[in-house]
């Protein structure tokens, strides 16, 4: 899609970069429980909590748990790029993963 078509979205909350990061940590289990529904991921939200915090949880598949550590993965690269505003960084990465 080029960029004169997609549509602008405003910026509605006005969250500096320390704001957006403490949000994105606050809310990482229940962001990548919900990414990870999109993939398939047969965890609970319990589970996905228990291996984000200790890399493990009984009774999880192996690949479930692989899918939650890379999504966990991917949220802590917006984390950890500082070059350009969490939004844009968001956007760059879903260009590429669309």
């Amino acid at each position: 899609m080029n960029e004169e078509k997609r549509p602008k979205f405003p910026d509605k909350y006005h969250l500096s970069r320390k704001e957006s990061v403490y949000l994105l940590k606050k809310n990482i289990v229940e962001l990548v429980y919900n990414a990870g529904k999109f993939e398939g991921l047969n965890t609970t939200l319990l589970q996905t909590e228990e291996i984000i915090k200790y890399n493990r949880a009984n009774n999880v598949a192996v690949d479930d748990v692989l899918i939650v550590v890379n999504l966990k993965r991917g949220f802590e690269m917006l984390l950890n790029d500082l070059q350009e505003p969490l939004i844009e960084t968001s956007k760059r990465i879903n260009r590429i993963v669309v």
